[in-house]
């Protein structure tokens, strides 16, 4: 009996991991060495990937792009950075972090 507990629960935790992780979509660094700025590579960085996070679907869900939130390395003195996101709709939040509002 307590087999059969230990592999529903171990099933029922892997549809839930699979679930959570079409859920979200988290870019761990997005850098542009400083040799190459003002070359639009950040933009066209960022832009693909909310492009791809935008388009991410599963069998369960259409598109998924509630709710994006941007950290920013440096914090407020990283004003490329903070530049770039506002380019794309993202604005500060008190919290520090940048948010791009839902449409």
């Amino acid at each position: 009996h307590n087999d059969n507990h230990t592999k529903n629960l171990s099933s029922s935790l892997s549809k839930s991991m699979k679930c959570i992780t079409h859920h979200w979509v988290k870019i761990e660094l997005l850098a542009v060495k400083r040799q190459h700025w003002k070359k639009q590579i950040g933009t066209l960085l960022l832009g693909g990937a909310l492009y791809q996070a935008s388009h991410k679907t599963n069998s369960k869900h259409s598109r998924i792009h509630n709710k994006c939130i941007l950290h920013v390395a440096g914090g407020m003195q990283n004003i490329p950075a903070m530049r770039l996101y506002n380019k794309f709709g993202f604005m500060l939040s008190p919290d520090g972090l940048f948010q791009k509002p839902n449409k």
